[in-house]
């Protein structure tokens, strides 16, 4: 989101094209209508974080975020990326009129907009896209998101802000600060919370045991939040827990974007550990990582196993080197040999991509073949009520016996794939499947759970937009997108041009990409690119810059630094605050300030003394002078009159 504006609220008129422009992730209209108006100039109006209300007569059926900023796209109208969020049940006319009240009431509200989205009848207005606000859009969506949440969510997240590992009595849970903030706006009279966890844990018990067990641990009248619990609340809620918004999903195709210097880079380890390890992710109040080195070693060590890769895009990057291409093969580099050949060879997307398919597939089948090869037919296994011996048959499945004859007393069989996936049949078969799953634990160390098979993998492109990304994605530029991955509704696969083998992406790669604006805006960005990734803006934070040198306050100097760059050049030009980071004293000041920050502002300016004199607040002849630095740095982070009045 734009920390540099307050988000902007809207309304959008939108007709048969709402169903392409929501699969598409857009809101798109042409610059002028027929006539020549100027009518859809809001458009251009639209900002990163701005929400929109989306109405498709005749009722609301969603509302989104605006991810970027708008541009013009390839056939001349305007086009802007967009988070829906669809509506489940859609709000009708009668029922968004019961919750604004009046239109006295309504107009009141938006005095200060000149067009408004309804008339004094409070039918929608003609016309496409229209101001509002921050009270109506709350008027309309109730307000708070507490709303949609169930009392066990409500608990869970509470115990999980407050303490996760101690254990609470119910009246406990009652009187932590967002169980009662909850209580009020959901304006319950006589919560029960104590039912709430007791519905709670058997229900998720019996309904969700495969993947998380249960979220909480019974133990008397007290409730505990299990492991499977903590897991459950990072990954699926995270609201509330460093602040009181929605935090989604994590999507599969993300790109942080900004400025140089604002910690793209050192993000991506953040992000990569927060999708595949987020129980290690510790914050501050203010929402920042505290062990920052803790998820660098677990990056490092995941990065070593081949589950997190990183690669860097440049002009010359290829899809031979991306996907799969025909490469020189030299046994011994600087010679001219006869042996020396062409060899196919994967790149590191099909690498990653091959790994993240086969991570159950290779530890079980390797497993299971060594497992039926090494029973005989005589093995006993026992459960708790009763005791069986098993022999493998034709189809590497297991034929179950009690007594003593296979022929005359066998009870049934259990298939390779019922091992594989945990299903069973009836209570007798699941009591013989989990002494079976029991003996592939303890003496081969195979893991069945779910997180196997949805092991997470990370791709990082550093520098994304430096590639040509059609040519190095090729065809599978489309097969990156959630809904075309392997097992997904519309999943796609392609025969690749080299080795002529089938290939899908699997759903459990996530893709996260850098880009540096200062490079190339976003809005020149290949469309193909934008609509297929989620795009999330990194921007300098001055206010980690807690440094004063001998007078220089470096948050102060970076702010004015920037807010004049923003003024002379543009936003995406900005100097990131990595380039003051770690600079404690006068002399590490001297080196950042010679060897970094003005050599930046020279590149940004083309060497224009005078550009870059503004920029600093000091005269031309200063900016080169060696002996004046110090000076030119104090004069820098004082307000201009200019300054003030902008």
């Amino acid at each position: 989101m734009d920390k540099n504006h307050d988000v902007n609220y809207f309304w959008v008129n939108q007709g048969s094209n709402f169903r392409k422009e929501l699969n598409d992730g857009i809101l798109c209209s042409p610059q002028r209508d027929k006539r020549g108006s100027d009518k859809y100039k809001l458009m251009r109006d639209l900002h990163i974080g701005d929400i929109i209300i989306n109405y498709k007569k005749p009722e609301i059926v969603a509302f989104s975020e605006v991810l970027e900023e708008a541009y013009i796209n390839e056939n001349d109208d305007y086009e802007v990326k967009l988070k829906y969020t669809l509506l489940d049940k859609p709000i009708k006319k009668e029922e968004f009129k019961k919750r604004l009240g009046s239109i006295e009431k309504v107009q009141q509200i938006l005095s200060n907009i000149n067009n408004i989205p309804f008339d004094k009848n409070f039918n929608v207005n003609l016309g496409y896209l229209f101001n509002i606000n921050k009270e109506i859009f709350d008027l309309i969506f109730n307000n708070n998101p507490i709303l949609s949440l169930k009392w066990w969510e409500i608990a869970a997240i509470a115990m999980y802000k407050e303490d996760p590992n101690r254990e609470y009595k119910p009246a406990e849970v009652l009187k932590l600060e967002f169980v009662k903030k909850s209580i009020e706006l959901k304006n319950v009279k006589n919560p029960s919370i104590a039912t709430e966890l007791k519905e709670c844990s058997d229900d998720i018990s019996s309904n969700y045991k495969r993947k998380n067990r249960n979220y909480f641990l019974r133990n008397g009248e007290f409730y505990k939040l299990s492991e499977e619990g903590k897991n459950y609340i990072q990954k699926n809620l995270r609201l509330f827990i460093n602040n009181n918004n929605y935090k989604l999903n994590h999507s599969k195709n993300i790109i942080l974007y900004g400025p140089p210097g604002t910690g793209k880079t050192y993000n991506t380890v953040i992000k990569a550990i927060e999708i595949t390890n987020p129980e290690l992710i510790q914050r501050d109040e203010n929402g920042n990582v505290e062990n920052y080195k803790v998820l660098k070693e677990k990056f490092d060590e995941l990065k070593q196993q081949g589950q997190i890769e990183f690669v860097t895009f440049h002009q010359s990057y290829s899809y031979e080197e991306f996907v799969e291409g025909i490469k020189p093969y030299i046994p011994e580099w600087g010679t001219v040999e006869e042996n020396n050949r062409f060899v196919g060879q994967d790149g590191i997307f099909k690498k990653i991509c091959n790994s993240a398919k086969t991570t159950i597939k290779g530890d079980f089948e390797k497993i299971y073949s060594q497992f039926i090869e090494e029973i005989d037919e005589n093995y006993e296994f026992k459960t708790k009520k009763a005791s069986f011996k098993i022999r493998v048959n034709d189809n590497d499945g297991l034929t179950i016996r009690t007594g003593d004859n296979f022929e005359k007393e066998t009870c049934g069989t259990i298939t390779k794939e019922q091992i594989k996936n945990q299903t069973f049949t009836s209570l007798g078969r699941k009591q013989k499947l989990e002494a079976i799953t029991k003996y592939l634990k303890e003496k081969y160390g195979l893991m069945f759970s779910t997180s196997i098979a949805v092991k997470p993998h990370i791709l990082i492109i550093d520098e994304i937009n430096r590639g040509d990304v059609s040519k190095i994605f090729g065809e599978l530029i489309t097969l990156i997108e959630e809904d075309k991955r392997i097992g997904k509704e519309h999943q796609m696969t392609v025969t690749l041009p080299y080795s002529r083998e089938p290939f899908g992406v699997p759903n459990n790669l996530y893709i996260i990409g850098t880009m540096n604006t200062a490079d190339r805006s976003i809005a020149l960005l290949d469309t193909a690119l934008r609509r297929r990734f989620d795009f999330e803006e990194m921007m300098p934070k001055p206010e980690l810059l807690s440094e004063n040198i001998e007078g220089i306050d470096l948050e102060q100097l970076l702010t004015k630094i920037n807010d004049r760059i923003k003024n002379e050049y543009d936003r995406d030009h900005q100097i990131g605050h990595s380039y003051l980071m770690g600079v404690k004293n006068k002399e590490q000041l001297e080196r950042a300030y010679k060897n970094r920050i003005l050599p930046l502002l020279n590149e940004y300016f083309y060497n224009d003394i005078d550009s870059v004199a503004k920029i600093l607040n000091c005269k031309p002849n200063d900016v080169s002078s060696k002996e004046n630095w110090f000076n030119v740095l104090k004069e820098a982070q004082k307000s201009t009159k200019k300054d003030n009045e902008q």
